[in-house]
């Protein structure tokens, strides 16, 4: 089927995802965010012509982001007056879970004060609240998990480069090592030389008749070397 067989009842309806956060976001100081998206061609350039489209709008979805720790103290407009309820300065002491408002502040507004009476049947349901505990204790759990797991990676982490370390002092130690056997190398090759020199010369020295003594205290050769000869 064709888009353009589709009836517009067909297409599915806009979305709008609302984020409210209880932690603030990179370096952003406004409290509320409107993230819109837009088209663009292959080079990378808007596309207005035909937009919005309904059936790319069913696709994809705007999002609004709050991060509630800035609203405090920052009733600007009528969405900030009504997110001020969210306001996690006020939360009762031991008891996170409950903010505790200042009705007095809404009585001249009848949907603040519906939005409150909400709030406040809310907090009243025991099932609610049920709910609400074991939801803390299931984030406290998986809290714990994340702090475990990100813990053993920072372990894991340094004793990566703890052993990167070794590696580069044992590497460092194996060429030392190797160019001390190629110095012992090149010295016994020398000694070997001067031996097959004096061997050479007490061959000749034997030859012309001089004594086994002598030729031994000449070369510094043993008789024995020199019986071999």
């Amino acid at each position: 089927m064709l888009k353009e067989d589709l009836a517009p009842s067909r297409y599915a309806i806009p979305m709008v995802a609302v984020y409210l956060l209880g932690h603030l976001v990179g370096n952003i100081t406004e409290p509320v965010l409107y993230v819109k998206h837009k088209a663009y061609n292959y080079e990378g350039h808007e596309v207005t012509e035909g937009m919005p489209d309904p059936f790319v709008e069913s696709l994809t979805h705007d999002s609004i982001i709050v991060q509630i720790p800035r609203l405090h103290g920052r009733i600007n407009n009528r969405l900030d007056r009504v997110l001020s309820v969210f306001d996690q300065t006020q939360k009762e002491k031991g008891n996170p879970r409950m903010i505790r408002l200042d009705e007095t502040l809404y009585a001249d507004d009848s949907d603040m004060r519906h939005i409150l009476h909400r709030l406040t049947s809310a907090s009243t349901d025991e099932k609610l609240r049920r709910d609400m505990e074991v939801e803390d204790e299931f984030l406290s759990v998986v809290e714990e998990y994340d702090t475990t797991i990100m813990k053993q990676q920072e372990e894991l982490k340094t004793m990566g480069h703890q052993l990167a370390a070794q590696g580069s002092q044992l590497e460092k130690a194996n060429r030392q090592l190797l160019e001390q056997s190629d110095r012992l190398q090149e010295q016994n090759d020398k000694l070997q030389e001067q031996k097959d020199k004096l061997r050479a010369t007490a061959r000749l020295l034997r030859e012309s008749g001089m004594n086994v003594q002598a030729i031994a205290e000449a070369t510094g050769l043993s008789s024995e070397e020199i019986e071999k000869i």
